[in-house]
């Protein structure tokens, strides 16, 4: 059994930190993605504003207080919506070609 001590039988580079810095590195990058998150989910906010829909701004902009809840269903929903998003902005880059041809 794993006790926080080195595996042998994995390579170094893909063991998780041990350390006295070990939780601050997990931290920093835990923050880092959900601000990034936040971001993705204003400029999509964004975009529905330009369009007029306020209904899916609301939504948007309340998507990442689902961070709050620490439960699979949520993260699965965040998910979803961030896969829904890069989805959007593929269409817009489409008729953004083609309205440029």
């Amino acid at each position: 059994m794993w006790e926080g001590r080195p595996r042998p039988d994995i390579d170094a580079r893909l063991q998780p930190p041990i350390g006295p810095g070990a939780g601050v590195l997990r931290s920093y990058s835990m923050g880092l993605r959900i601000s990034l998150y936040v971001v993705a989910a204003m400029l999509l906010g964004a975009h529905f504003l330009r369009a007029g829909d306020l209904v899916m701004v609301a939504l948007c902009l309340a998507a990442p207080l689902l961070f709050l809840w620490r439960r699979r269903w949520s993260l699965m929903l965040l998910q979803l919506l961030a896969y829904g998003a890069a989805g959007r902005w593929l269409i817009i880059a489409v008729f953004l070609v083609w309205d440029r041809q």
